[in-house]
């Protein structure tokens, strides 16, 4: 399987894995990784909440078919600002399967800079998705999916922790894979492994609040990356 392959698909099934936690948030809420998702107009979200995905990095090891994955009418692909096409999802005999099929742009080639996907309903700008191409890997970002819902102490309760490889400006370096040191300080504790090899720039950790709601510290290292820390508390 090429490596573009499977990064694209490691951002899939996280993206799937996801989803029902998006879908709660509200409509500002931030993807994961190096993609920011803004919503542009929300008069129609009590109808129906947009969303949107681009499935691709987007590095000179990317495939240049780029699939966005969207609820949207129709959603405009711009490289570097500049318009790629406008269309409706794909119609082919797996997507039209699918009760939001997918929308695949063909790029002639790789260009660096920035992909951006902006999903329509009724001809509106609902929301749009920005990725950008990585420089080299500069540090770690530490993020906690609390899906919605806070820490509970003394329950038995897991939330996932990655730890994101990124660049100096905080775009995730999907070819990165070093090994990254989790610690944890205060009422809590890794389930697993507390090293772990980050794939597609990213290494995740199961923690389990213990059973009093007080601090939790945790902490993240690699070799020649700076790391980072973040403290949360469970309830």
């Amino acid at each position: 399987m090429k490596s573009t392959t499977k990064l694209l698909l490691i951002n899939f099934f996280s993206f799937s894995f996801h989803l029902a936690s998006f879908m709660r948030r509200s409509s500002t809420s931030t993807a994961d990784g190096n993609c920011q998702v803004e919503p542009v107009v929300n008069s129609n979200s009590a109808i129906r909440k947009p969303m949107l995905f681009v499935a691709n990095h987007w590095n000179d090891a990317s495939d240049t078919p780029v699939r966005v994955f969207s609820n949207c009418d129709e959603v405009e692909l711009l490289v570097n600002g500049r318009s790629a096409g406008r269309q409706r999802p794909d119609k082919d005999e797996y997507s039209t399967r699918l009760k939001h099929p997918p929308f695949t742009f063909h790029l002639p080639a790789f260009t660096a800079g920035t992909l951006t996907a902006v999903g329509y309903i009724n001809d509106k700008k609902m929301v749009q998705q920005i990725v950008r191409t990585p420089g080299a890997a500069a540090r770690l970002k530490l993020r906690i999916d609390y899906s919605g819902k806070n820490l509970a102490a003394g329950k038995n309760d897991v939330v996932f922790g990655y730890a994101d490889v990124t660049d100096a400006n905080g775009t995730v370096v999907p070819e990165a894979n070093p090994m990254i040191g989790f610690s944890v300080q205060g009422d809590g504790e890794i389930i697993g492994p507390s090293s772990v090899k980050a794939e597609a720039g990213i290494a995740t950790i199961l923690l389990k609040a213990g059973t009093k709601p007080l601090p939790i510290k945790v902490v993240v290292k690699a070799a020649d990356l700076a790391g980072n820390e973040l403290l949360l508390r469970s309830d």
